[in-house]
């Protein structure tokens, strides 16, 4: 059975694979052969194991879309990126709507797509639509 240095090993691994890259994209299988790899046991992937990994992940700033306890199979992929980034933010405006969040989803709907009015150097940045008004 894997322990928890192993599983901590495992996301020392991840971390590093991401380096200093915006996102990458894994197949989940891969957390479970580096697993192994580290473990020299024959492990899986369950619930509780994929619970454990990606907190650990987290603490070493790293998150997973979709998350590992939302994957099952070993073909699935799942993009690693950094926590606090401007894709964090992206992803949890995505998959947590609120009418709040949907304005920021807005405001950088628009900015991706050049609509992006740029602010005086004393004020935020406001949509093209905003400042017409």
């Amino acid at each position: 059975m894997a322990t928890r240095q192993h599983l901590v090993q495992t996301a020392q691994h991840f971390k590093n694979l991401l380096g200093n890259r915006m996102f990458r994209t894994v197949e989940r299988m891969d957390f479970t052969t580096k697993l192994r790899e580290t473990s020299g046991e024959n492990n899986r992937i369950k619930d509780n194991v994929a619970a454990e990994l990606s907190e650990l992940l987290a603490d070493h700033g790293v998150r997973c879309f979709p998350k590992l306890t939302d994957t099952e199979r070993g073909d699935d992929t799942i993009r690693l990126y950094h926590s606090g980034s401007l894709l964090t933010t992206l992803i949890e405006l995505i998959q947590y709507p609120s009418q709040e969040g949907d304005k920021q989803l807005g405001q950088v709907v628009s900015k991706i797509k050049g609509q992006w009015a740029w602010a005086e150097s004393t004020g935020p940045a406001a949509l093209v639509e905003d400042r017409e008004q």
